[in-house]
């Protein structure tokens, strides 16, 4: 017997670690371009704003706001925005969801017509998911662009911006941090860009030329280079009358939606247009509900419905506005109206990835990507990862009570020598069939004849990772594995872990333990993985379920066999088996009446009786107990074993025990009799019935009545109590509908 889990605690319990708690985004809210304050009184116009941005829940509520700065501050240049022109503050997500980025102009809070002003620099904010705000980059060159529309990123260092300005309709231009803000044109064409975007690493952007109006894709790939051409985008048919200015694509680039901020009148709202063999087809407008068009718009693509954020063009009193796509008929919903000297200019999703690099703890949610590095993180709450989990460098996060939730379609990357997500991780279920899959959350599955349908696993690592068995205990990690069907034919499994979840077993002689129902069954023999990091160990299985692993030398303390049940009449017959106990005293046996929904696994059960156990054995025992009298019903039988210290597991027997009606009335003799003073008295009723059983002294006088009422078809006992009557002859008589019959009993003292 051995207690390991103080050196596992020692492990982790490390002193100097200072965790720093920063205000994060929250990933699936909608970050909102706010200008202008409503307590200023100053009303908005073509001279420089203050620029705030505001996190809102999907519902419309308000969660915090953050100013730019408007000032110098240290190497952070000012970030101000027109306040009328509708053609900057655009806001964008980078696409690898780390950051959030805004243009606007180097200048101070009121500059008049700044943008006109050829010697302004235009600043470039790059914003975390921990809300740093970055404002240190610019664009270098003052030519004759007097703002940049919109710009998107790939990983917040290289830039793509669409440009606009007095001589020149529009440019696509290209910058990145390392070229200190030189830019290059992309394409310079007759094409009034809008919005730019990167779908799937490509350039696409929203404009309108002489000719054409709509989505056009800028070269291949992201280019960098000038001489770029532009074209509509294949199979999308001129659009005349059209002012396009925000889209969304989907991933599978079959579906867009175009926010347009014509009138209602003509043609304003959201046009959603569907590729339908190469063509893209015109389906409908979406404007039901709005007074106006559209300038800025966000789609979660998560759902069998999108659903469409999106920002009114009016100049003033402009709304935030929700809309589901159910079909044409679909309406918006207003979640937030600007007020009196402000205006909402865009918005986007707020950032859903992390690169992190320093103690923290962030906060529950939906996230793409998140790496960490030499780090250790909390998470306040259970979070989803549907892209990338990468631990490098010792790094580590600790769960709590809370879970990490891997989607079928995300990696998860844990570097030697330290895996180390510390708590519970759940892999969803991914359809794995026949095939098998390499290593995921410590589990890696051959291929196998059986089609097991979808596989998930739960890994629960650190302290609540410790199986105890009485004083036994596992390495600090468990596993359990589930499928839609058991592989029969048999799979194997291998099991990885760090070295640091040993918790003080002996890796050179390890063993695997699979809980059969309640009983921890040993999988094949041991196995010396002391020289492997990670440690890795594999088993054959035909079934899924928790899994484990411990040394030789510890044992869980009990092998079972068997747990089995069965009947004659009322009586229950319990048998089972032992292959090996290890400091045994003795089984409780107890039992429960299935009423209802009650869980057998977890219900109240009641004490019968208890059978001596036998020490310690590595040979195989047979163990009886006989439950008497047992009304009709269905009932659960648990063993409870204890061990000499104390220590107890529980064995549930899997198959539920019923136990039928009599065939018959009967009354049977008292047990004891003679007795002295109690005595019980059985009974059983074939069908319900009502029921009396009294009982009488030798001259016929009644005694007393022990029962007088209604009973439904089963077993019963009655006790008798004959404290205070004199030694003698006394009878029981039980009638019920047409039977009636009587018993003897004697009463010695």
């Amino acid at each position: 017997m051995k207690f390991r889990i103080l050196l596992f605690l020692s492990l982790f319990l490390i002193p100097g670690f200072n965790l720093i708690y920063s205000y994060q985004f929250t990933p699936g809210n909608i970050v909102i371009v706010r200008i202008g304050e409503s307590s200023s009184n100053i009303p908005l116009s073509n001279a420089a704003s203050k620029v705030f941005l505001d996190e809102y829940s999907t519902n419309g509520i308000l969660i915090r706001s953050i100013e730019l700065p408007s000032k110098l501050s240290g190497s952070n240049l000012r970030l101000t925005l027109n306040g009328i022109n509708s053609g900057n503050g655009y806001i964008s997500t980078s696409t690898d969801g780390k950051f959030l980025l805004i243009s606007g102009y180097d200048a101070n809070a009121g500059t008049p017509n700044v943008s006109d002003l050829s010697e302004v620099k235009k600043t470039i904010g790059i914003i975390d998911i921990f809300g740093n705000v970055n404002t240190s980059f610019s664009v270098n060159e003052r030519d004759y662009t007097d703002n940049i529309y919109s710009l998107t990123s790939d990983a917040g260092k290289n830039f793509w911006m669409s440009v606009t300005g007095k001589t020149k309709t529009g440019e696509i231009k290209f910058t990145s941090i390392i070229e200190n803000g030189f830019t290059n044109p992309v394409i310079n064409s007759g094409l009034q860009t809008r919005i730019i975007k990167i779908i799937n690493n490509s350039i696409y952007v929203s404009g309108i030329s002489n000719q054409y109006s709509g989505i056009f894709k800028v070269g291949n790939g992201l280019p960098v280079s000038s001489g770029q051409s532009s074209a509509l985008i294949s199979g999308f048919p001129v659009a005349l009358n059209k002012s396009p200015i925000d889209f969304s694509i989907n991933k599978l680039e079959n579906i867009i939606y175009v926010a347009d901020n014509n009138k209602i009148s003509e043609g304003g709202g959201i046009q959603k247009w569907v590729n339908e063999n190469g063509n893209w087809v015109f389906k409908y407008i979406l404007n039901n509900g709005l007074t106006n068009g559209l300038r800025s718009i966000s789609v979660d693509w998560s759902g069998s419905s999108p659903v469409i954020y999106a920002i009114t063009s009016e100049l003033n009193f402009n709304k935030f506005v929700k809309i589901t796509d159910a079909g044409s008929s679909s309406q918006f919903s207003v979640l937030k109206t600007s007020v009196n000297q402000t205006t909402f200019k865009s918005l986007t999703f707020a950032p859903n990835s992390l690169a992190i690099s320093e103690n923290k703890t962030i906060s529950p949610g939906i996230y793409n990507n998140i790496s960490i590095n030499n780090s250790e993180v909390n998470i306040s709450g259970d979070i989803t990862v549907t892209g990338k989990l990468e631990l490098t460098n010792q790094a580590k996060i600790l769960t709590g009570s809370n879970k990490i939730i891997f989607t079928p379609e995300s990696e998860l990357i844990e570097s030697e020598p330290h895996k180390m997500i510390i708590g519970t991780s759940y892999m969803q279920p991914r359809q794995i069939g026949t095939a098998g899959f390499s290593e995921f959350l410590g589990v890696t599955l051959s291929s196998g004849s059986d089609n097991i349908g979808n596989v998930s696993i739960k890994r629960t690592t650190g302290y609540d990772g410790v199986v105890f068995v009485g004083s036994s205990s596992s390495i600090a990690t468990n596993w359990e594995i589930n499928s839609d069907f058991e592989p029969l034919n048999g799979r194997n499994v291998t099991f990885s872990f760090s070295s640091g979840f040993d918790n003080g077993n002996n890796m050179g002689a390890a063993e695997v333990w699979k809980l059969a129902g309640e009983m921890w069954e040993k999988i094949g023999g041991t196995t010396n993985i002391l020289n492997l990091h990670p440690r890795s160990i594999t088993r054959n299985t035909n079934s899924f379920s928790k899994f484990t692993i411990a040394d030789s030398d510890s044992p869980l303390p009990v092998e079972l066999d068997g747990f089995v049940a069965s009947t004659i009449k009322n009586e229950v017959i319990l048998d089972w088996v032992t292959n090996h106990e290890l400091n045994n005293s003795h089984f409780v046996v107890e039992r429960v009446k299935l009423v209802g929904n009650i869980n057998k696994y977890n219900a109240v059960y009641t004490e019968l009786g208890s059978v001596n156990g036998s020490g310690n054995s590595n040979n195989i025992i047979r163990y009886k107990y006989n439950d008497k009298n047992v009304p009709s019903g269905k009932y659960a039988y648990r063993l409870k074993q204890v061990d000499y210290n104390g220590n107890f597991q529980f064995y549930v027997m899997e198959a539920d025990v019923i136990v039928g009606t009599p065939s018959k009335f009967s009354l049977s003799q008292n047990y004891p009799n003679p007795f002295n003073p109690t005595t019980k008295i059985n009974f059983e009723l074939a069908t319900d019935s009502k029921v009396t059983l009294k009982i009488y002294d030798i001259n016929g006088k009644e005694i007393a009545t022990l029962i007088d009422g209604n009973r439904q078809a089963g077993y019963y006992t009655s006790e008798f109590d004959g404290k205070g009557l004199a030694s003698g002859m006394y009878f029981a008589k039980m009638i019920a509908g047409d039977f009636m019959e009587i018993k003897k009993l004697t009463l010695i003292k």
